[in-house]
């Protein structure tokens, strides 16, 4: 039987019932994304794991056109990347953006941040209860960390967050490459203002590194969007587990461990295709994932 995407959930702190039954099952599963198209579902936590770090499976794809879908979304729904340059790009872009974004870097921006975290955090208990944490906390936070990280005017925030929010639509392709031009054009400004007036930002020193302009814009709005989107989602989660069990999940933030909690906080299930340039056996099962697409959670 092939599964139909996506799986209904019933409560955003619960697995979905039919993903559950899936891993209880087996860890490899042929299913039909949202757009129609077949691929296999993993759903074991460590297969996924050597999956994505499998240099013989990728984002690019030798024939886009006819590769397998997820959805409409232009950056998660299919292929990105040049099939033939994909691993060289890849660590291009590493070397590129490491010193930017180096311990050293963000152990200095650390102030900043708790700054921002106490000043919105004020602003909430001042309005007293009941509040919204998710418009007081989880969106703001995020947004201004990353304006200043690469210089971003936090006065354009509901501008670029509908862009980002088109771009991210799964559902509607035409929508989600109308939102991604608008975003490339915003960033195509605001690097030929960083020309003219640099600042002590991310844009403006990769434009005194000698890149060109377009480049600068499309790695610069693709910071943006992931450097603000998921860790909305991220907060609001953290902060609805915490309140609803902090037996279980308070001892973990003490304890100092991020990526468990992380885990914990995301029991949606999330989607990354990846395109295998030759057949991968997969979690020892003797099967490979699907040619066209592999959907892991």
């Amino acid at each position: 039987m092939t599964v139909q995407l996506p799986f209904e959930q019933d409560h955003p702190l619960e697995v979905a019932p039919l993903l559950r039954q899936l891993q209880q099952d087996g860890v490899v599963h042929q299913v039909r994304t949202v757009a129609g198209d077949q691929a296999w579902l993993v759903t074991g936590y460590e297969e996924v794991r050597r999956l994505l770090t499998d240099e013989r499976l990728g984002r690019s794809h030798p024939d886009p056109a006819r590769a397998a879908r997820l959805g409409g979304s232009v950056l998660f729904g299919g292929p990105l990347g040049n099939y033939d340059t994909e691993q060289a790009d890849n660590a291009r872009l590493r070397s590129l953006l490491q010193p930017h974004f180096s311990p050293r870097r963000m152990r200095a921006f650390r102030p900043r941040v708790e700054e921002l975290t106490a000043g919105l955090l004020d602003d909430l208990a001042a309005h007293g209860s009941p509040a919204d944490l998710h418009q007081a906390l989880a969106v703001p936070l995020p947004v201004q960390v990353i304006c200043e990280l690469l210089g971003v005017p936090y006065a354009d925030r509901d501008q670029f967050r509908a862009w980002s929010e088109a771009v991210g639509n799964v559902h509607d392709q035409t929508r989600s490459e109308q939102g991604l031009g608008e975003l490339f054009g915003y960033g195509q400004q605001l690097v030929a203002r960083k020309r003219e007036q640099p600042g002590d930002d991310f844009i403006s020193r990769l434009c005194a590194d000698g890149l060109g302009d377009d480049e600068i814009a499309m790695l610069s709005m693709a910071l943006l969007f992931a450097g603000h989107v998921t860790t909305v989602t991220a907060i609001g989660m953290g902060a609805l587990c915490l309140l609803a069990n902090p037996g279980q999940h308070l001892p973990v933030i003490r304890a100092g461990s991020p990526s468990r909690w992380r885990r914990y906080c995301a029991p949606r299930p999330g989607a990354a295709a990846a395109f295998p340039a030759m057949p991968v056996p997969t979690c020892g099962s003797g099967r490979s994932p699907c040619v066209r697409a592999s959907w892991c959670c």
